[in-house]
């Protein structure tokens, strides 16, 4: 067996056969229950060995990035690249330790010379069990092998794109047959993801956590405002016939500080900050949020503390639309050279559903996949996935991924536990008697979480830890938003029978569009006659992002979304997180049920438990 891992946030866990079969895959965040978890997944980890697979059995283990920032002391190097938020966050609040932590490492850098940290993951995996060979695997090299070993497509042009990992922050390979040949790469200063970080930490949104709100935002306002601003900070150029990427962003972050190659000094001019913070995460936000400022904020002549929300709308707009502009004529001039029309796509920036329209539609372009989890969890898949390649090959063929749903599944004891811990009373159905009950609570108005089966690995969900609601309405929306505390201008997705795929879209590539379309990771055109029929989902600019689901895909879900059709004629259903605010996505039985008896919800499906809520009777519409 392989173990792949990753450390950076959303650090993540999985388990491929020696032919890179998924057997299992898991982000820490869903079981440490802090969102964007970082470093060692230990909740995940030991899960794993006691659940899926021994660690004797392990025989090679593929980490998704090199794992070489420097520093003079383990302590250092522990606390800043392998320790998880609540060590973390224990370390800002304790002000003497953390000064000490910095004085030290300041002190031996001055004696001793400054190593990786790879002997601290390899010590750490032998205190687990775990002796075999470790591979350490390229940040983006690992994003791109996970986007062609998925992909449905024996050939294509792998484009990486995010922040940074490993100094580099994209990168673009030629795969065929199973091998994969690196064509360009693009250094961190260069980052699309930088650019778009500053513009979330300028909104006031929390950096590597809302982005979406940007992307969403960006519908409600008009780019004209600030383009010229927004032209200056990212935009495509010519180093002879080479194409490069400019960021502003990224360039000036780099001349204050490398974010993989920590200088504690130059933390020190934020002093101020961390005597004041009580998170990492808080830390981390108002670091960059008062440099995005000082270096960037200025070319917009701007209070940036007294933002109206037509400011933030105009601001996000402005800055999708030369996110776009710079990704596409980047790409563009990749596929020429690599005479393609197939696009395999992995990276955070990926996560970012308009982006991923514009590319299909916009450039000569047949199939597109993009890798479901895209973010760095995913280089725990790709990372796994390149060694059993580099080991096995050329044996190994690409293998399609029909799924997400790889992780743990809620047990039926645990279920019971945590029923009679809540003093609630369920009962046990079939899954037809499910799907009725289902279908007829959402024909009603009725807000029904569902969580059973493998949990789905990657940022969304796709039915097995999924809200399901009625999507005919757009003030019912509004009252589910207010329910889960969210933000009014993110719209939700839907879930569509594939039959009225053609029905319910448009699009002159709404055939290569469906692929990724089958998870969430792209947004199409919905044509006009069925806005106001499908309210709760279509976005102000006219768009979705759906789940398509097919009578092939999950039994029950497809039998929900099927009757709910007969009910009401629409082959379609809201589809969000099933989550509380700011919360990772629900996880076990406990976590479920709190968001019933929280009211979040009015139904709950756990394993095939139905339990209803408190107002259960009562009409919602």
């Amino acid at each position: 067996m392989i173990l792949g891992l990753s450390f950076s946030h959303n650090c993540s866990v999985v388990v491929l056969d020696e032919s890179g079969g998924i057997k299992f895959a898991c982000s820490e965040e869903r079981l440490s229950r802090r969102k964007n978890e970082w470093g060692i997944p230990e909740k995940t980890l030991s899960l794993v060995f006691s659940d899926v697979v021994h660690p004797s059995r392990i025989t090679r283990v593929a980490v998704g990035e090199r794992c070489e920032s420097r520093s003079a002391t383990d302590a250092f190097a522990q606390c800043m690249y392998l320790a998880n938020y609540q060590a973390k966050d224990a370390l800002i609040r304790n002000k003497k330790k953390m000064a000490w932590t910095v004085a030290w490492e300041l002190f031996c850098r001055l004696f001793r010379k400054k190593n990786d940290f790879r002997h601290l993951v390899t010590d750490h995996l032998k205190s687990l069990g775990v002796h075999a060979p470790i591979d350490f695997i390229e940040h983006h090299e690992a994003h791109a092998a996970s986007a062609y070993y998925c992909s449905p497509f024996s050939e294509g042009l792998a484009v990486t794109l995010d922040g940074e990992g490993d100094r580099t922050s994209c990168s673009v390979w030629r795969c065929r047959d199973g091998i994969m040949e690196k064509m360009a790469s693009l250094p961190e200063s260069c980052s699309v993801g930088k650019f778009y970080r500053c513009i979330t930490s300028l909104l006031g949104f929390t950096i590597n956590r809302h982005e979406g709100k940007v992307t969403g935002l960006a519908a409600h306002g008009n780019p004209d405002r600030f383009r010229d601003a927004m032209q200056q900070l990212l935009f495509t150029r010519f180093d002879g016939t080479r194409p490069t990427i400019h960021s502003a962003v990224a360039e000036s972050m780099l001349q204050r500080f490398r974010f993989r190659s920590v200088d504690p000094l130059r933390l020190l001019a934020f002093t101020d900050l961390a005597i004041k913070a009580s998170t990492w995460d808080g830390l981390l936000g108002s670091i960059l949020r008062r440099h995005f400022i000082r270096e960037i904020g200025s070319a917009f002549d701007l209070d940036w503390e007294l933002l109206t929300m037509k400011d933030k709308a105009d601001i996000a707009a402005a800055a999708q639309e030369v996110l776009e502009a710079t990704v596409l004529s980047w790409i563009t001039h990749q596929l020429a050279a690599a005479d393609t029309r197939t696009l395999l796509l992995a990276g955070g920036v990926f996560a970012n559903v308009k982006l991923n329209q514009s590319v299909l539609d916009g450039l000569p372009v047949d199939n597109i996949f993009i890798q479901p989890a895209m973010g760095d969890e995913g280089l725990a898949l790709g990372g796994g996935l390149r060694v059993a390649h580099r080991v096995e090959a050329p044996r190994i063929s690409v293998s399609a991924m029909h799924s997400t749903y790889f992780g743990p599944s809620i047990q039926r004891d645990e279920i019971e536990t945590a029923l009679e811990r809540a003093e609630l009373t369920a009962r046990e159905f079939e899954e037809d008697e499910i799907a009725e009950t289902v279908a007829s609570a959402l024909a009603e108005y009725k807000v029904v979480g569902i969580a059973r089966g493998a949990m789905e690995f990657g940022p969304r969900a796709l039915g097995h830890r999924s809200i399901l609601a009625h999507p005919g309405r757009k003030d019912f929306n509004d009252r589910i938003n207010k329910r889960l505390n969210r933000s009014d201008f993110m719209p939700f997705a839907p879930v569509v029978l594939e039959d009225m795929v053609n029905e319910v879209f448009e699009g002159s590539k709404l055939t290569a569009a469906s692929v990724p379309g089958r998870f969430m990771t792209i947004a199409i055109d919905v044509k006009r006659e069925w806005h106001e029929r499908l309210a709760g989902v279509v976005h102000s600019d006219g768009t979705a992002r759906p789940q398509i689901v097919g009578a092939d895909d999950d039994s029950l879900y497809y039998e929900i979304l099927r009757r709910f059709h007969e009910l009401t004629g629409l082959g379609c259903l809201v589809n969000t997180s099933f989550n509380l605010h700011e919360e990772p996505i629900v996880a076990s039985a406990a976590d479920a049920i709190k968001a019933l008896e929280l009211g979040a919800i009015d139904l709950l499906i756990v394993g095939n438990h139905v339990v209803y809520g408190a107002d259960h009777g009562r009409k919602t519409a």
